[in-house]
């Protein structure tokens, strides 16, 4: 049987073990936490690293395909005219030489224009910049499209 002073001891030891546990099974979830928060905060860092890699390699493939595209003779050519038609029609959108001159571009290279678009899988503008404002004086799209603002997608 069980004394008064014995049940003291072992009510003593009882708790004294529980306290123990309690707190041995917070240390170890507090240390779990913080491996797992630092755990994560590496794997974010890799991850934003690796997407940071992944972007400048298809920034730096584009701007070798617009530069290609742009370097074609008659790219060049077409462009001029039409940069020179949309001036002499009075500017924006330009009239019917402007569009002719358009029409041509879009025929010449829409068959790259979509093979990009696919690879890419989103679609760019394909456009002649006017200096300090985000319209373009062409692009690669159908006629309602023209000249519209692209500034707050730079």
């Amino acid at each position: 049987m069980i004394t008064f002073k014995n049940k003291q001891g072992f009510l003593f030891v009882s708790v004294f073990i529980a306290l123990s546990d309690i707190i041995f099974i917070w240390l170890n979830y507090q240390s779990s936490l913080g491996t797992l928060k630092r755990e994560t905060d590496e794997w974010a860092k890799r991850a934003e690293n690796h997407f940071s890699i992944i972007l400048d390699n298809k920034a730096t493939t584009m701007q070798q395909l617009a530069t290609f595209v742009a370097n074609d003779p008659q790219v060049r050519e077409l462009f001029k005219l039409g940069r020179t038609a949309v001036l002499s029609e009075g500017g924006g959108q330009g009239k019917e030489r402007a569009a002719q001159y358009r029409g041509q571009l879009l025929t010449l290279l829409s068959p790259s224009w979509q093979a990009m678009t696919q690879m890419y899988e989103k679609e760019r503008s394909c456009r002649r910049q006017a200096p300090f404002r985000g319209t373009g004086q062409y692009r690669l799209y159908p006629p309602p499209l023209y000249q519209k603002n692209r500034g707050m997608c730079r």
